[in-house]
Order: C-alpha cells, then structure tokens, then sequence
C-alpha cells in the first residue's frame, strides 16, 4: 500500500504533468491525440540493451569519410555479370549485416523487439516523458521497424523503388505499426509526429536509418533520451561531410544528396535555411563553398546511392563461391552481451512469448523510476475516476 505523503507526491507530480501536457508546441496540436504533450520535468529514461545488443553482431562502423573513390568493380570469375555501384560513395557509411535477415530465427526476434516498442506505450503514455525521451523512443521505433519491413525485400541490389519518396506503394507509406490504437506508418511517424513536435530542429533528419548507402548512417547503439541531440549531430557532421551528403561541383555550386529535396519541409522549402545548416555541419571545402555562395540557388540536390547499407551490399556475388553462414551470427545475437556498464544482457531473457510483457518496463525503467511511475499512473487513473494498481516486476537490468 502507496503511503499517503507519497500519494500526496504523486497527486502533486500528476498535476505538475497536467500543466506540462497542455503546453503544446504550435505544430503538436496536429499530432495524432495519443502522442501530445509531454512532462518537462520527467527524468523517467527509457533503457535499450535490447535493441543494442541486437544491432551489435550486425554492426560494422565505417568511420568518418575520407571521400576517396572506390575502385572499378570487375565480374567475379564464371560469370559475365558485374556489380553497378556508386564509386564516390561505395566505401561511405555505416553497414548493417542485411544478409542474416534471411534467416527466420533473426527475423523473428527483430519482429519481437518492434512488438516491444509498439506496446511500450499502452503501459508508459508517452507524454509522462519528456520531449528528449519521447524522441529517442520514436527514433528507435521508426528504425527497427524499419529494419523489419527491410527483411522482406532484401536482397533487392537497389532501394529506390522500395522506399519510393511520396509514392503510396513506398513500404514508407504502409501502416505497418499501431502504437496506443493509433495505426501508423514510417512516413506518419517522421513527417506527422516528429517533424510537428520537433519543427525547429533541423538535425532530427539524419535520425531515420533509410537503410542505403546514400542516407544518414545507422548507430551501433540506440537513441537514448540524454544523449539523443548529440548523437543527432554526430550523425549530420559524418553525413555532411562526406560524398553520401556533399561534394564541391563545377563553379562554385554545391552538390547534395536527394535526401534533402525531399525533406525541405524542415528547412521552410528554403534553400538559404538549408545552406546555413549544411554551413553549421560542414568543415573543408565544402564549407568554404558554403560560405562563398552568393546564392544558395547554386545548391543541386543530385547525389543518390541506392544500394543496401550491407555489409557486403557492394560485393554481392554473381556465381561466386563465397558463402557466409548466418547461423553464426545468431548465435552472437542470441548469446551474453556485456553492455558499457559491465553488466551480462541475455537477448533471450527479453524476448518473453508472455503478451504482458511485450512493453518490457522491467527493463526499460531503474526500480526508483517504476515506482515513481506507478505512483504517477495511480493518480491519472484516480483523476479519470478509475483505480487500478498493478504490481511491476523487479527491475532485470540491476539499476
């Protein structure tokens, strides 16, 4: 039983929560009900070791460009057929194993990590976090979920006409996701929910993993809520400044990725905004050129490289002998991982068949932030006239 000087505590937080909500950013109030608001003073964090220690056996960091050219592709030996790739931007970007989401097993669990993330608000609503927690969760959302609707095209050598920009059949576009009853898309959650919630913040682009060479890089550990802007810019400086993002062309013009014609819309549909950004992130020449512009009309959205952010996307054999063995690499993701606080995550201690725990707040929450949490979800319950008060599991993550 909750203390009355607690429920006193907790009464007072919900109404300090009450006032947070109803402080809505001007563009917020066109987000769908279930996603406004939010709880400025929250310091509830969402933890991750799930997903983290998933994406870390699949994960191969590049480091930062050096802009240098690929070599001439040449057809494997017994076959005719030669691999197309974008020279300037073959040895760009971060790289994901895409060929182990052929096996079931991993497919699966990835499918179970989504089915986390999609039920982690029916148990936690979102605007009993703050702005910086809610982002990251959407972030994280938006990727994996991404990463699984990837599943079912790969091995497609190309992405343009899978994510397809503002076409319907865009796997983009498909409501492949319901998060508190609401039935989303990719699209809904990066244009109708964050861009709304986060209109002034010009780096929340190169959050969205678009699963090819030619956008933002995918991270080997997840957006957290107190790290969520620095990881943000980190992503945008390795983009900017290499040949995925940028590239001095002829007389002076700048060269870009498509990436941002089609997200203009964060940058008021002006290209004197977007240089001024590109300026903020860039270092060398191209920030010289940046800043020698006289117009930013001389900005050409041309740079593009649609093939998989794999691995091996760019070496794919035609009637080659290599072969690689998935079932190595699941036994990675299904072993112990030692997270950076020296603690043991067991991937298959979270991936519970067990429908309650789907949300898993057991381990996205410290033991001190559920109890804080039961006490907030008791007083909103109690204010809309119902009470019910459920016991939460003992914390698995040792904090």
């Amino acid at each position: 039983m909750i203390k009355k000087s607690r429920l006193r505590g907790a009464m007072l937080l919900g109404v300090l929560l009450s006032i947070g909500s109803s402080c809505l950013h001007a563009t917020e109030s066109e987000v769908p009900e279930p996603f406004q608001g939010e709880d400025p003073r929250s310091k509830l964090s969402i933890g991750y070791a799930d997903l983290d220690a998933f994406i870390k056996p699949h994960f191969f960091q590049s480091g930062p460009s050096t802009r240098a050219k690929a070599p001439k592709s040449s057809n494997n030996m017994g076959t005719r057929f030669k691999v197309k790739v974008n020279r300037y931007t073959a040895l760009e970007g971060n790289r994901f194993y895409f060929k182990n989401l052929e096996n079931p097993e991993v497919v699966a669990i990835l499918s179970d990590l989504v089915e986390s993330l999609e039920a982690f608000p029916d148990q936690t609503p979102l605007n009993l976090l703050n702005r910086n927690e809610q982002l990251a969760y959407w972030l994280n959302l938006y990727n994996f979920a991404l990463l699984e609707e990837l599943s079912q095209v790969y091995p497609k050598t190309s992405l343009k006409n899978v994510l397809d920009y503002g076409d319907d059949d865009s796997i983009l576009a498909k409501k492949v996701l319901k998060v508190s009853g609401v039935s989303l898309s990719l699209n809904d959650i990066q244009y109708n929910i964050v861009y709304k919630k986060f209109p002034e913040k010009h780096n929340i682009l190169y959050g969205f993993f678009q699963g090819n060479i030619g956008g933002p890089n995918i991270r080997e550990k997840s957006y957290e809520g107190d790290s969520v802007w620095r990881a943000l810019e980190e992503n945008g400086k390795r983009f900017v400044n290499s040949n995925r993002g940028t590239a001095v062309g002829s007389s002076g013009k700048v060269r870009v990725s498509e990436l941002y014609e089609h997200n203009m819309m964060l940058f008021n549909n002006d290209k004197e905004i977007l240089r001024d950004h590109l300026q903020d992130l860039a270092i060398g020449d191209v920030e010289t050129a940046l800043a020698a512009m006289k117009s930013a009309k001389k900005i050409d959205f041309d740079i593009v490289d649609w093939n998989f952010a794999d691995l091996f996307g760019d070496q794919r054999n035609f009637g080659g002998g290599n072969q690689t063995n998935p079932a190595a690499l699941l036994d990675s993701v299904k072993s112990s991982t030692i997270n950076d606080s020296g603690q043991v995550v067991q991937i298959q201690s979270y991936l519970s068949d067990d429908v309650q725990s789907k949300a898993k707040m057991d381990i996205r929450f410290s033991d001190s932030e559920l109890e804080t949490l039961l006490m907030l979800k008791q007083n909103r319950n109690q204010t809309q006239g119902t009470v019910e008060i459920k016991d939460i599991k003992e914390s698995k993550n040792g904090k």
